[in-house]
């Protein structure tokens, strides 16, 4: 039987400020990417964040960002490539140093926020942070947003991968996403940002990927874009 991966952000507390109810979340995701200090999160909200995960069976993600805390990382910054890589290693490897003293392990890599979205657009990009994280974690699965520069990164490194798609966003039509400061980039109240489950479908992305009897679960009609994952669910590492 077909299984999805429910995947959520978190760990995103900082010292007495506290984002979002990760414990209730993990109840009911399967796998979550883990703020490592970067864009968000601390060591004491990593460590009780990866304690939870363990503790609920979820698998347990590193999610490095760029180094930009009151930004959340969400400003896309200028980083000389060697010390961007470096940050993503440093990062990686305090997540899989904090997930090994707390007797579990980190078994995904998703970029997060600007850093995630540049990679999209960039190969060359998205292949050196994938290297940088790899070369911390080899075995790591590298999740990616399907159909971009960073699906095209993991396929030429050869390494693991798991497609994404986001249902609470808006797409572009090269299946990156829509800027968050664009209105109606973001779904609000669980309103989904799928063009076909609006009755909006995008001819362009129509004409660019193969539909297949595939059809998108809430709609009961063809998505192209929802249809990247199912279509190439062939070359995904199993994340579940």
């Amino acid at each position: 039987m077909p299984t999805v991966d429910l995947n959520a952000d978190m760990g995103e507390s900082f010292g007495p400020w506290k984002m979002g109810d990760d414990a209730a979340l993990l109840q009911i995701i399967s796998s979550a990417n883990i703020a490592c200090g970067g864009h968000a999160g601390d060591a004491d909200v990593m460590s009780a964040t990866m304690a939870l995960a363990r503790d609920n069976g979820v698998g347990i993600g590193a999610h490095p960002g760029f180094m930009d805390l009151a930004g959340f990382g969400r400003n896309r910054m200028s980083v000389p490539r060697g010390t961007l890589q470096n940050q993503v290693r440093y990062q990686v490897a305090a997540s899989v140093g904090m997930a090994r003293s707390l007797g579990t392990s980190v078994r995904h890599l998703k970029l997060h926020g600007a850093l995630a979205n540049m990679a999209s657009e960039d190969e060359i990009l998205a292949r050196d942070l994938y290297e940088a994280a790899l070369s911390v974690a080899p075995d790591l699965i590298v999740m990616v947003l399907a159909a971009t520069a960073q699906q095209d990164a993991v396929q030429s490194l050869g390494c693991k991968w798991a497609g994404e798609i986001f249902a609470d966003r808006a797409y572009n039509d090269d299946a990156t996403l829509v800027d968050r400061s664009k209105p109606g980039a973001v779904g609000q109240n669980g309103q989904s940002r799928c063009d076909f489950d609006r009755g909006r479908p995008n001819n362009s992305c129509r004409d660019r990927y193969d539909l297949s009897a595939r059809r998108h679960p809430r709609s009961r009609r063809y998505c192209p874009r929802c249809q990247i994952i199912t279509a190439r669910s062939r070359d995904r590492a199993e994340m579940f």
